[in-house]
C-alpha cells in the first residue's frame, strides 16, 4: 500500500515548486508525471498526486531526486 509523503509547496508569479519527502528515493525507482492540472510522484513506497488549481506548462516541468526528496 502506498504511503502519502509529507510535502511542501511554494510558488511565484512564474513557477510552482513541490517538494515531497520520500526517504530512500532514488532516480532509478522514481517516476513523475505532470499535465496542465495534475502532478504526481511515485517513489515506492511513497506516492503523491496533486490536482492543481491553475494550469502549468507541463512541457517545461522538471523533476529531480536528491537526498530523500522528490522536487517537482
Amino acid at each position: 500500500m502506498p504511503i502519502s509523503p509529507a510535502y511542501s509547496w511554494s510558488e511565484t508569479a512564474t513557477t510552482v515548486t513541490v517538494t515531497a519527502e520520500c526517504r530512500g528515493a532514488s532516480r532509478e525507482k522514481t517516476d513523475t508525471f505532470s499535465s496542465p492540472h495534475y502532478v504526481s510522484a511515485n517513489a515506492p513506497p511513497y506516492f503523491l498526486e496533486l490536482d492543481l488549481h491553475g494550469a502549468i506548462d507541463s512541457t517545461r516541468s522538471v523533476a529531480t531526486v536528491r537526498q530523500g526528496a522528490v522536487v517537482l
